[in-house]
């Protein structure tokens, strides 16, 4: 792995992560191997290769797990539930995700949803069954 190659890039926080006017998550896709990761990655997670390219990634995806998280937290109400979602194109990631039925069953499709303007949230995006 050339790591050495991703010195000169922007650091993972100053990489933006989400783009709420459009209403996506802001990722990167692989140019050599077309893997997709959230956050995006100045080095790719599967081949190794830098110059990752930025692109939106889709606002649907999959629930693969969930949990309740039963311990409190600052402006969240318990239990809260977290999931990994597979979003269409590969990207993994972990996050909230809201209105979930008590039968739910997963796989189940997911869909981003975005707080708009004077909409308060502790939390910038989250995933509800679609």
């Amino acid at each position: 792995m050339e790591l050495s190659l991703a010195e000169d890039l922007p650091g993972t926080l100053q990489r933006p992560r989400l783009d709420a006017a459009a209403g996506v998550l802001l990722g990167s896709r692989c140019p050599n191997c077309s893997a997709t990761s959230w956050p995006s990655r100045a080095i790719c997670h599967n081949c190794g290769k830098p110059s990752q390219v930025g692109v939106p990634l889709p606002n649907t995806g999959r629930l693969l797990s969930f949990t309740k998280v039963w311990v409190p937290r600052e402006g969240l109400t318990n239990p809260y539930t977290l999931g990994q979602v597979e979003i269409e194109g590969g990207a993994l990631l972990f996050a909230h995700v809201r209105g979930l039925p008590e039968e739910a069953r997963v796989p189940i499709g997911v869909r981003l949803v975005i707080p708009g303007p004077g909409e308060p949230s502790p939390i910038a995006f989250w995933f509800e069954p679609s």
